[in-house]
């Protein structure tokens, strides 16, 4: 499986560990549903074809971004990591510097959208 797209199907569950083993995947949607928890690590430490990540309008997650998904670099390559979609979601914290680095170590074009979270911190890698 490379896109997993589940967007807009009133699914209600803690965030599914299960994707963690999916080594192929490069999209992954899970965006306006009712998901709830914590961010499984293991989506950063095993998903390294990973390119965007849709977890927005998903109110009940919380936590923090886990450090791990700094690990979802393929330096240099055209499928680099691109997307962090976490808008609208009960995440807290500081961004992690594994994460804010991403962007000078791939040299493409880096999305991090945090609209409406209390994000403590800065992140000067993304200027």
């Amino acid at each position: 499986v490379r896109i997993l797209g589940l967007a807009k199907n009133g699914l209600t569950s803690s965030l599914p560990s299960f994707v963690g083993t999916m080594s192929s995947l490069k999209h992954l949607d899970l965006s306006n549903n009712r998901f709830f928890g914590k961010i499984p690590c293991q989506w950063g430490a095993q998903l390294s074809n990973l390119i965007q990540i849709d977890l927005s309008s998903n109110n009940e997650i919380n936590g923090s971004i886990p450090s791990e998904f700094g690990l979802l670099s393929s330096l240099g390559s055209a499928d680099s990591f691109s997307g962090l979609i976490v808008d609208r979601t009960g995440l807290t914290g500081t961004v992690p510097m594994e994460v804010c680095r991403l962007r000078k170590q791939t040299g493409f074009f880096f999305l991090l959208d945090c609209t409406d979270h209390s994000f403590c911190g800065c992140c000067d890698d993304f200027c």
